[in-house]
């Protein structure tokens, strides 16, 4: 509070701006002078329980897919609820999930290994470096610049989900529900996945073509699931 009110009432003489205290919700209550902490929030239901064959088909392809990139898979208990995690050639699925959520997950995981491992160790090591731009090769700078400005747990995790959901939609997967309430969840709007809809895009046609490769189908199946780029 004393630091409020020094900077309200001494004005930095290089920023000419007048400073005010702001509010948020925690800050607001209701006509019946309730709180907003006592309110309750939408609950929004982010992964998919249901079992689903096509589902069970893409992820049995995956893991095929996993192994034709080299990348460590498998399926094992969460440790901290998670239902899956990247590594950098390293992925794990939790053993709790089943049907379009394991697909989906699946599928995410894959899209982080290959968008974003890249980044994520050219951050690690820049950082251990001392973050000094004299230390960094004109790749990691671009590699890097892709980011700036950005919340970095928002704009992945939008990336992957909505490869996830535009691979299995391409599958006639159904309940992608779940998809659309994870993306909203991390903040996804239209604006944001337009602005990010090539390297979506460019990412579900690989993962795409790879299923393809692998999926096991009978005769009669052959003419209804494939996955359209």
């Amino acid at each position: 509070q004393q630091k409020m009110e020094k900077m309200m009432n001494d004005p930095v003489a290089s920023m000419p701006y007048i400073l005010y205290p702001v509010y948020d919700t925690a800050d607001v209550v209701n006509d019946k002078g309730e709180g907003a902490s006592s309110v309750e929030k939408p609950k929004l239901d982010w992964f998919s329980t249901e079992e689903n064959e096509v589902a069970d088909k893409i992820f049995d392809a995956m893991v095929k897919v996993y192994e034709d990139f080299g990348i460590d898979f498998a399926v094992e208990d969460a440790k901290g609820g998670e239902k899956g995690y990247s590594a950098g050639g390293k992925v794990r699925i939790s053993s709790d999930t089943v049907g379009i959520g394991k697909a989906s997950t699946a599928i995410h995981e894959f899209a982080h290994e290959l968008m974003h491992q890249t980044y994520l160790k050219t951050k690690a090591d820049t950082e251990k470096a001392g973050g000094s731009e004299a230390n960094m090769g004109e790749k990691t700078k671009h590699i890097l610049d892709a980011y700036v400005g950005r919340n970095m747990s928002e704009i992945l995790e939008l990336q992957a989900e909505s490869v996830a959901y535009v691979v299995l939609k391409s599958f006639d997967v159904p309940g992608l529900k779940y998809a659309v309430n994870y993306i909203a969840l991390w903040k996804g709007t239209k604006d944001s996945i337009m602005g990010n809809l090539d390297v979506i895009t460019t990412t579900a046609n690989i993962i795409i073509k790879n299923i393809n490769k692998h999926i096991v189908m009978d005769e009669a199946e052959e003419q209804s699931i494939h996955g359209d780029l």
